[in-house]
């Protein structure tokens, strides 16, 4: 069965970043929110 946990929101917006104007999240950041290993996620890249 799949755990529901809650993020804090502050703790979530100081590991989103602004570069060139554009909003991130760095891999590793996003591995620890999914609870993944961070090789595990697979990314979409529009051409």
């Amino acid at each position: 069965m799949n755990e529901i946990t809650t993020i804090d929101k502050q703790n979530l917006q100081d590991k989103i970043y602004t570069i060139r104007g554009l909003q991130v999240m760095l891999d590793r950041d996003l591995a620890d929110l999914y609870n993944v290993e961070t090789k595990n996620l697979r990314f979409n890249l529009a051409p």
